[in-house]
């Protein structure tokens, strides 16, 4: 057997023609090839015997050019090893192979790589998963702790094959002008390790489909007829939303309602419901309804003759009411009892003529009550108080 380098080069020549018929009885473990290696790097070379034999010893070498030439790696590597610490050359390919070849009394064995690649210095991070568009929902508690989550997480991307320390950093500054507080803005992540750096991006997008929230809602209005529609009592009920509250957290709210007026006479009881909308520069809105009750006096309009025939006592009063009309043939049908916020609170009926009628209302609330008197002539409405008793 040869023991020179070049007679152990010419082995290489001629064994590289039947390398097939040889590499069963030897296999090299690492490099396998599809590797890709950073020149100055330190590998370990791997192999092992797959059918013993009497080793001299181990020699290795290496091809930039997919096995067209060979340079020596090592020879003459003790037969008990299996292993050796490679340092990668300074060259660039994408053609590099590794070969073993066992030295034996008789027939030399040998096994080659498949190609890896030798880069002059390290890639960049590679970016495995990109960053992923995210839509949150705009809030004033939730809102900024989701972006920063979001934010925190590089957008759900991850990076591998990096160096020495990762370090994410983003560009975002601020959304988009939108309505409210929504908006979005493009954010673009980039990966930075001691090699380099790489970047991906992803659309952040803050939406408002909320509608405000009530937390007060409107409160009934009930006033006594001053014959010119109430204009002072009813705007300030209707500017204050008739006491309703909304907050919404992506704006302001905008409040609007749909009332179209009252009567102007204090002739009789007149009601009309109120629906109070709350709405968000979104375009979101919520709504709550009131009634304003309108209690027919005799205010500012003419008096009618009813109402100097009628007479209630006493006014204030603990409990018990009288009614007398004025002539005795004036039939008094029934009587409802109201209080300031319009809820009915009693009523009687009757069916027989009288001129003087009793009204027992139990244990009322103090304060002021309405009563809205039906006639066979027409109907009164009539203010009294109620003491404590």
């Amino acid at each position: 057997m040869m023991n020179t380098l070049a007679s152990k080069m010419i082995i290489v020549g001629l064994l590289i023609g039947y390398a097939c018929s040889l590499q069963a009885h030897v296999a090299l473990d690492y490099p396998q090839g599809g590797e890709t290696f950073i020149a100055g790097d330190t590998i370990t070379v791997e192999w092992h015997k797959v059918i013993p034999h009497n080793v001299l010893n181990w020699d290795l070498f290496f091809s930039y050019d997919g096995g067209t030439t060979w340079d020596t790696i090592q020879i003459d590597i003790p037969p008990d090893d299996s292993t050796y610490q490679w340092e990668v050359p300074t060259i660039s390919t994408t053609q590099g192979r590794v070969l073993v070849i066992m030295d034996n009394e008789g027939t030399d064995y040998q096994h080659s790589s498949m190609e890896f690649s030798i880069t002059l210095t390290p890639p960049p991070p590679a970016i495995a998963v990109a960053a992923q568009d995210t839509t949150i929902e705009c809030s004033d508690t939730n809102q900024a702790a989701a972006i920063q989550t979001w934010l925190d997480n590089h957008g759900g991307a991850t990076a591998t094959g990096f160096c020495g320390n990762l370090i994410w950093t983003n560009d975002f500054t601020t959304l988009s002008d939108s309505c409210g507080a929504s908006g979005s803005a493009l954010v673009t992540f980039t990966a930075t390790d001691d090699c380099g750096n790489n970047t991906t991006s992803a659309t952040l997008t803050i939406v408002d489909t909320t509608a405000p929230n009530i937390d007060l809602p409107t409160v009934d209005l009930t006033v006594e007829c001053d014959g010119n529609g109430n204009s002072a009592e009813l705007n300030n009920w209707l500017d204050s939303q008739g006491g309703a509250f909304a907050v919404d957290f992506c704006s302001n709210v905008n409040w609007t309602n749909d009332f179209l007026g009252l009567p102007d006479t204090c002739l009789a009881l007149d009601s009309l419901r109120v629906t109070f909308t709350a709405t968000d520069k979104c375009g979101n809105s919520s709504t709550t309804d009131a009634v304003i009750t309108l209690l027919g006096t005799t205010g500012t309009s003419a008096p009618s003759q009813l109402d100097f025939n009628l007479e209630v006592f006493p006014n204030p009063s603990t409990g018990t009411i009288w009614l007398k009309s004025q002539p005795s043939d004036l039939t008094i049908r029934s009587v409802e009892v109201f209080d300031l916020s319009g809820r009915l609170i009693h009523e009687a009926i009757w069916q027989s003529n009288a001129e003087v009628r009793e009204l027992r209302l139990g244990q009322p609330v103090e304060g002021y009550k309405f009563l809205k008197i039906q006639t066979d002539a027409g109907t009164v409405t009539r203010k009294i108080e109620i003491l404590k008793n």
